[in-house]
């Protein structure tokens, strides 16, 4: 009766481990996906930080060619109307022209 006592006790012992070492597993195997969900959301946040730089720079060189283009847009109008104006000479116009033009290549 000891004896069959013992084995029962043994083959217990031997569920239960199988069972703590199922539980491991399952737990290393759920540790290891929670890692690689976080690589993949650090990589996903480095990735839209990165974006987030570009659409800065984007914004910042949109906003430097709408001032150049105001810019060229006022000049343009400043030129317009000199050349309607009565008293201001072709040679004045292509001056004016060529310096306009050599001012905005220096840009």
């Amino acid at each position: 009766k000891e004896r069959r006592l013992l084995e029962d006790a043994k083959a217990k012992r031997e569920r239960e481990e199988l069972k703590m070492r199922e539980k491991l597993e399952g737990a290393e195997e759920r540790q290891r996906e929670v890692l690689a969900m976080r690589q993949e959301l650090k990589r996903k946040a480095e990735r839209e930080e990165g974006a987030a730089r570009d659409i800065d720079l984007l914004k910042s060189q949109i906003g430097m060619l709408e001032r150049e283009l105001n810019a060229v847009s006022e000049e343009n109008e400043r030129l317009m109307s000199k050349m309607f104006a009565p008293d201001v000479t072709p040679d004045q116009l292509i001056e004016e022209h060529a310096l306009l033009t050599a001012s905005f290549q220096n840009k």
